[in-house]
C-alpha cells in the first residue's frame, strides 16, 4: 500500500459481485490492469472450483470455505494500492459493502469504482471517484512517472485514501 504521495502505484485489488453474471467484467478488469504492468493481489482468479453456492470459489482459493476466501481477499485489499470496484450498473451488494467498509474503517487503499453506486451512502462516498478501468491504469502510469522524474517537496506526505475522506473533502472544497 502506498503511504507516502509520491509513492508508486504497483498493486490494485478488484472488487465486486463475485458470481458467474459479473464475472466476466471483474476478470476483464484484472486482465487490464495486469496487462498495464500492475499486480493484482486480489482476487486470484482461477477456474471455477464451485459455483453451486452463494459464494464463487475458484481453484486458487486459498480455502474451500467463505470466510477464509474473504479474509484472505480483505488482506490483499488492505496492501493494495488500489481497489477498483467493479460495480456494473452500480450495484454493490451486500459482500463488496462489507469489504469497503474494511477500507474506509482501517484507511486502506484508494477506491475508485467503475459505475456510480446505487446506493446512496456509498455514492457520496464515492464522489468522484468514478473511472473506467483504463482510465485509472493511465493515471497511475501517468503518475508513477512524473513522480519518478524528479523530487517532489510533497512526496513525504502522507497519503489519505480517497474514498473515506473524500466527502469531507468536497465539502472544504
Amino acid at each position: 500500500m502506498r503511504t507516502r504521495v509520491g509513492d508508486n502505484y504497483r498493486t490494485v485489488s478488484v472488487c465486486g459481485s463475485l458470481n458467474e453474471k459479473h464475472l466476466a467484467v471483474i476478470a476483464g478488469a484484472v486482465t487490464t490492469f495486469e496487462q498495464n504492468g500492475f499486480t493484482v493481489l486480489a482476487p486470484k482468479i482461477g477456474e471455477v472450483k464451485d459455483n453451486t453456492a452463494e459464494f464463487l470459489l475458484f481453484d486458487s482459493d486459498v480455502s474451500d470455505k467463505p470466510e477464509e476466501v474473504e479474509a484472505a481477499f480483505i488482506q490483499g485489499t488492505e496492501k493494495s494500492d488500489v481497489t477498483y470496484v467493479c460495480n456494473t450498473g452500480g450495484y454493490i451488494g451486500f459482500q463488496v459493502a462489507m469489504e469497503l467498509g474494511a477500507l474506509a474503517s482501517g484507511g486502506g487503499s484508494e477506491v475508485y469504482f467503475m459505475s456510480e453506486p446505487s446506493e446512496p451512502v456509498v455514492r457520496a462516498m464515492a464522489g468522484g471517484a468514478i473511472i473506467s478501468v483504463q482510465q485509472l491504469c493511465e493515471k497511475m502510469k501517468i503518475h508513477n512517472e512524473i513522480f519518478s522524474s524528479r523530487d517532489w517537496w510533497d512526496a513525504e506526505l502522507p497519503e489519505k485514501p480517497n474514498f473515506s475522506f473524500l466527502k469531507i473533502a468536497n465539502l472544504l472544497l
